[in-house]
Formats: structure tokens, C-alpha cells, sequence
């Protein structure tokens, strides 16, 4: 067996629980510890990384609350970081080190230390990346020519709704003062001064309209917007897509696969957020699709109304 075989081996043991972290000074460092049957301490030797290792370490611990054996069992499985050559790339590379290595899948949905979020460490400790002065976007390479947001959606017990990071700069709040100019009087500024701009509250305000051409037109509007902003979601902050990670694996979301992807949920925070679902949302809870859906219906003389289009006890979410 040669070096780098056993060397591949011992690490291989030593990655069990006797592997921690400790505090020591104003630093946290991992030991090799031994315990007795009662759980004492009996012995820890610092426990050496090589310098490539280190920095992987280092970076992950920079955006995530894991500890540091967690982070270390990741980077073993992940190997060298490698070069980010595209988001298509990116997004490959990815599934496949989940798919073979559950120390890695569990990266993908470590929490992120504020205002990181969970996923992106597991792009730092994989691919060469950028160090920039802002926290948007999430991922961008060390050459600059790959740039990715990365939202978790749901680890299996729940489904998360992510939220924009808001402001003019990436298009997300023009789109919602010209859906607002273009509901007016239906729906207005005041009405989405609200914390949440919810589906039941969009639906309550296209019921209300009785003149049919007016709803038509208050249809489109909608159709509008929900296509405008998922596209505007996916280059947020200059973003080439979304890696989009949830219980059932992570997808790259570009400006052309949104509008199956993608699902509006809520204008958020005065007009200057939107909160939206990923490619798995929970079935029942209404979005913007829906309630569009269900007015077309009543344009068209089906009759369907957005009570029987939702579960009891999910409406309106």
C-alpha cells in the first residue's frame, strides 16, 4: 500500500465521533480524542490537516455553523477544489459528489452563519470561488465568469419559501411598482405596503372585480409580472441561475427552465421583496400561478373557484 493509499485509510478511521473540536484560546481546532465508557475525556492529539485541506476548512467555517469535523468530512469527500468552468458545470459537479458521498450531501444543507445561507458553503469547499466584499451573489468563481445564487428550499420535513434580496438595482422592485401601476385601481401601493402580499389576498382582489374585460385585463397583468419575475429572480445580483437544492437533490434554475421551476408566492416587505417556491412546492398551497389560474376559469365561465381548487385547512398559506 503506498502513501497516499494509507494515508487515504487512516483517515478513513479516523473519521468517526473521536474526531472533534475544541476551544482553545480564541481559536477552535479538531482533536483526535479518546473518551472512556463514561464519556470522559481521556486523551486528545491536535489532529493535522494539509495546507489545501486547511483552506477549504477555513472558507467553509466562514459561511456555515457546521463544526469543524462535519466541514472536514466534506472536504475528504469533495477532494481538491476545482475550477468553476460554468454554471451547467457547477450544478454537476455538485449532484454527483451528493450522490456519492453523504458527508457532502449533508453540506448542501448545513445552516449558513448570517447572512450566508445553507448551501453555499458546499460551493467553497468544492470549487475555486472568489472572495468578494459583498455577500451577493452566493457563489462567484475565482475568475469571475461563473456567478450563482444558491437557495435551499426544504430538507424533507418542510418546504421553504425563499425571499429576493429586494432592491431596485437587480429589477425586482420596478417590476412590482409597474405590476401595481398596471393593476391600479385593483391593486394599489397602499395594498402591498403589507409584510406579505399573500395569493389569498391577490385572490380576493380579482373576485372583487366584476366587469369581465377588467378582469381580463387584470389577468394579463398578472401573467406578466409572475413570468417578469421569475426570470429577474434567477439574476438577482448578477447571478446566472439558482442552484436550487432541496430533499430531493439540487437543480441549476436558469432565466429559461423558471417558469417550470419556479413558483411566485408573495410580494414581500412594502414592495421590495418577492418570496417564492422552488421546483418541488408543497401541493395545495396557492401561489400566484393558482390564483391566475382559477380567475382564468371564472373568465371563461368554468365556475371553479379558488375554494375548490385548495385542500381545506391550506388556503391561502
Amino acid at each position: 500500500m503506498d502513501d497516499r493509499m494509507l494515508r487515504g485509510f487512516v483517515r478513513q478511521f479516523l473519521l468517526t465521533e473521536e474526531l472533534v473540536s475544541m476551544q482553545r484560546g480564541d481559536k477552535t481546532k479538531m482533536y483526535d480524542a479518546t473518551f472512556d465508557e463514561s464519556g470522559n475525556l481521556v486523551r486528545a492529539v491536535p489532529f493535522n490537516t494539509k495546507p489545501d485541506e486547511e483552506a477549504q476548512i477555513e472558507a467553509a467555517a466562514a459561511v456555515t455553523k457546521a463544526s469543524l469535523p462535519q466541514i472536514y468530512k466534506a472536504v475528504v469527500a469533495a477532494g481538491p477544489q476545482r475550477e468553476a468552468v460554468s454554471a451547467s458545470r457547477v450544478a454537476a459537479v455538485l449532484a454527483r459528489l451528493a450522490s456519492s458521498s453523504p458527508d457532502f450531501a449533508a453540506a448542501l444543507s448545513w445552516g449558513g452563519k448570517n447572512p450566508y445561507g445553507a448551501g453555499e458553503a458546499a460551493l467553497r469547499i468544492a470549487f475555486k470561488f472568489k472572495p468578494t466584499s459583498s455577500s451577493e451573489p452566493d457563489f462567484v468563481s475565482e475568475d469571475g465568469e461563473v456567478a450563482l445564487s444558491v437557495k435551499h428550499f426544504g430538507d424533507g420535513s418542510r418546504t421553504v419559501r425563499n425571499r429576493s434580496g429586494g432592491g431596485s438595482g437587480d429589477g425586482i422592485t420596478q417590476l412590482i411598482n409597474d405590476f401595481v401601476s398596471e393593476m391600479e385601481p385593483v391593486v394599489t401601493k397602499k395594498d402591498i405596503s403589507v409584510s406579505t402580499f399573500t395569493p389569498k389576498m391577490l385572490e380576493e382582489k380579482l373576485n372583487a372585480v366584476t366587469d369581465m374585460i377588467k378582469l381580463k385585463d387584470c389577468i394579463e397583468a398578472c401573467e406578466k409580472f409572475v413570468a417578469a419575475a421569475k426570470t429577474a429572480l434567477t439574476v438577482e445580483h448578477g447571478a446566472q441561475g439558482i442552484i436550487a437544492i432541496d430533499d430531493k437533490g439540487l437543480l441549476l434554475i436558469t432565466p429559461d427552465s423558471a417558469k417550470s421551476n419556479l413558483k411566485v408566492y408573495a410580494i414581500r416587505d412594502g414592495g421590495v421583496r418577492m418570496e417564492f417556491y422552488g421546483p418541488n412546492a408543497p401541493e395545495g398551497r396557492k401561489t400566484y400561478e393558482q390564483v391566475i389560474t382559477n380567475a382564468k376559469r371564472r373568465l371563461t365561465g368554468d365556475g371553479a373557484s379558488s375554494r375548490e381548487e385548495t385542500p381545506a385547512g391550506l388556503g391561502g398559506v
